[in-house]
């Protein structure tokens, strides 16, 4: 499996009580049209707005786990606007990536398939999948979790080695 879609992953219930969570969280920009929270490790060394992991998101970190028999050490939040895109690009921490979405739906490009993130859905990556967002002028805020296990830059660097010893490549941040 590379792409996962579970359109219920959380009740209706459990999903408008963590969006209700997070909007009243202390959220930083990111680009334009996308506000950012983050708990645990940061993507990016730069990054600031990082914060302990609060109790409910811990129990989801902890169910993913289970589910996928996979690490995280990172919880990324997203706040999309309707404006608000994805670029396509390729996630390249970890062998596992969990995305939560909730609030208004929104078509996420993933592994060649157009797929409608429902609120409380969980889209799942394993391995290197592309994906995108567009812009979608009729839809409301959503916001998006991403769930990953972030390595130390010098450990990406020693795969690189690896791997182009082997002729398979190169690894990257994004």
């Amino acid at each position: 499996m590379q792409v996962e879609y579970i359109a219920d992953f959380l009740s209706v219930d459990e999903a408008d009580a963590l969006g209700t969570f997070l909007r009243l969280q202390t959220w930083a920009p990111h680009y334009d049209y996308v506000m950012r929270i983050s708990y645990g490790a940061r993507m990016r060394p730069q990054q600031t707005n990082t914060h302990p992991t609060p109790v409910n998101i811990q129990a989801l970190t902890d169910k993913l786990v289970a589910r996928y028999s996979a690490t995280f050490n990172s919880v990324e939040c997203y706040l999309h606007q309707n404006s608000s895109h994805v670029k396509p690009h390729v996630d390249m921490f970890g062998d596992v990536v969990c995305m939560i979405r909730l609030g208004s739906p929104r078509v996420f490009v993933a592994g060649g398939q157009n797929i409608r993130l429902a609120h409380g859905s969980l889209l799942t990556f394993r391995g290197p999948v592309m994906h995108a967002m567009s812009p979608d002028p009729e839809a409301g805020q959503c916001i998006s979790l991403l769930f990953r296990q972030i390595v130390d830059l010098d450990e990406i660097e020693k795969e690189n080695i690896r791997l182009a010893q082997e002729g398979l490549g190169r690894r990257t941040r994004w």
